[in-house]
């Protein structure tokens, strides 16, 4: 059986879950290379649209992430509309 952090649409829950609880830096280190790895999963996942501000910034700089851009422009587009959601914003270009 694979563990649950090494399957690409759990990896980036577990990272967070992981990143609150301050346990195994190996275990998140693996999670993270992971995350590089699937990159196209992960920024395409219900859960990277939800991330906070912080995660989003520490994701999209890593300079292992094995994404294009215009993949990361469109995950952080993602992103955007539901952060303008969370905080009651319209969702418009400007916002």
């Amino acid at each position: 059986m694979i563990p649950s952090f090494q399957i690409p649409t759990n990896v980036l829950q577990e990272f967070l879950l992981l990143q609150v609880l301050c346990v195994d830096k190996d275990l998140v280190a693996k999670c993270l290379s992971l995350v590089d790895r699937s990159a196209d999963h992960v920024l395409q996942s219900d859960a990277f649209a939800d991330v906070s501000v912080d995660t989003l910034k520490k994701l999209v700089g890593r300079d292992s992430l094995e994404a294009d851009e215009i993949d990361v422009f469109i995950g952080c587009v993602r992103w955007a509309g539901r952060e303008c959601v969370r905080r009651e914003m319209e969702v418009k270009p400007a916002t």
